[in-house]
């Protein structure tokens, strides 16, 4: 119950775009294969011009730093290099707002959704834990206050995962917002757990890397839920390998179809182990800025709310 709840809560409650910049100057990604040796895979670095700055340990993945004019060569480098598996440009994501009103009167969603109903019968629990791998999570904030776990900076490399853009914050409240409270508006799960995993930086941009460390960690620290309102449409193998871990350990992941209008697949919502989630207007029509395609997990009817093909 408490995962229809929040993946409703993303299908309907999303006013959220993100769409495709380009990739951070200077900095690659590389996969080495699991036959490699640690001293081939340096060789193999140095001898292409690149430097190892980081590593995603759970994917195996290293972040590189090369040349701004090298890139290109240095990935196909290694791209050919029997030692890797793959090596791609460090791609960036950007999130843009879309203002929605936030008074309970106004979320023609909730109904939608049959979650007046579901309130009957659960409101969440705490020991859910729900990641908002976003731009942070101001956890003062009235409707989100008390439930807001420990959770960590991967931009500024701290602990402090609060909020500096606001789109994390009301990411957070559309599946989580305190119900019954007479202040602000009401989740769809109000008694659940938030994560704050903050991978976008306060101009709303996040590096792939960034981002699949923030969906590792979510991972490891036992996310039952990991909501991605952001994406790419290019399609990083960096990032699949972070949603790949994530599902083997138990989490369920959603994530924008995006807000482009047009049916080009949208990452991470495309991969296969993501929920991809477009928008309904309230007369369940498709707005004409929303994603749509196959990719697009389509929903089932049970008694007029729309949940996803996951739990139907």
């Amino acid at each position: 119950m408490q995962l229809t709840l929040l993946i409703t809560a993303v299908a309907v409650g999303m006013t959220w775009q993100s769409f495709a910049a380009d990739s951070v100057p200077g900095r690659i990604l590389a996969c080495p294969s699991g036959s490699a040796s640690e001293a081939a895979v340096q060789n193999s670095f140095k001898g292409s011009g690149a430097r190892e700055i980081g590593r995603l340990r759970q994917i195996n993945v290293r972040v590189l730093e090369v040349p701004k004019a090298a890139e290109a060569r240095v990935i196909a480098a290694l791209s050919k290099n029997p030692n890797f598996e793959f090596a791609e440009p460090d791609y960036i994501a950007q999130i843009i707002l879309t203002p929605n009103d936030p008074y309970y009167a106004s979320q023609w969603h909730l109904p939608k959704v049959g979650a007046p109903a579901a309130w009957d019968v659960t409101t969440g629990k705490s020991t859910v834990a729900v990641a908002v791998v976003d731009t942070g999570v101001d956890s003062t904030h009235p409707d989100l206050m008390g439930r807001v776990l420990p959770g960590y900076d991967f931009v500024n490399g701290d602990s402090n995962a609060s909020d500096d853009n606001g789109h994390g914050t009301a990411v957070a409240g559309t599946a989580a917002a305190a119900g019954n409270n007479g202040v602000g508006v009401a989740g769809v799960a109000w008694a659940v757990s938030i994560l704050p995993v903050k991978v976008m930086a306060a101009d709303g941009t996040g590096a792939t890397s960034t981002i699949a460390t923030g969906i590792n960690y979510s991972a490891d620290r036992g996310a039952r839920v990991i909501n991605l309102s952001m994406g790419s449409t290019s399609s990083s193998l960096t990032l699949q390998k972070a949603v790949s871990y994530a599902y083997t350990k138990g989490a369920v992941l959603i994530a924008a179809a995006g807000n482009n209008g047009n049916s080009t697949p949208f990452y991470p919502a495309a991969y296969t182990q993501v929920v991809a989630v477009s928008a309904l207007n309230s007369s369940d029509a498709l707005p004409v800025w929303s994603n749509y395609g196959s990719y697009v997990d389509q929903p089932c009817h049970d008694s007029g709310s729309y949940i996803s093909t996951l739990l139907c």
